[in-house]
């Protein structure tokens, strides 16, 4: 399991089985586009930096793990509201746990 938490944020009036339901989705999704735990986080840590400005400096191969999450962190935000609808500024949110 990785060291990254999810919630899911700004979505009125849902309940918290759903709430829990979303988050998992979305983790679970984001964990299956990476070969590991590790490799999960490292992208997590590349594409952070990157998304505060310090993109300039990536390598090659850092900015195709960053390029990696963002995709990964799309695919998983679909899959976490897939059975919920609405929630227009709704957003999950990812962290260091």
């Amino acid at each position: 399991m990785s060291q990254l938490t999810v919630t899911l944020k700004d979505f009125p009036d849902i309940d918290d089985r759903n709430k829990e339901l979303a988050e998992r989705k979305f983790m679970q999704s984001l964990e299956k586009s990476f070969p590991s735990a590790e490799a999960l986080l490292a992208a997590f840590k590349i594409f952070q930096d990157a998304s505060e400005g310090g993109d300039a400096n990536l390598t090659g191969p850092e900015l195709q793990q960053a390029q990696q999450f963002y995709k990964a962190f799309d695919k998983a935000r679909q899959a976490g509201f897939q059975h919920l609808g609405g929630g227009e500024e709704a957003y999950f949110d990812v962290r260091l746990a």
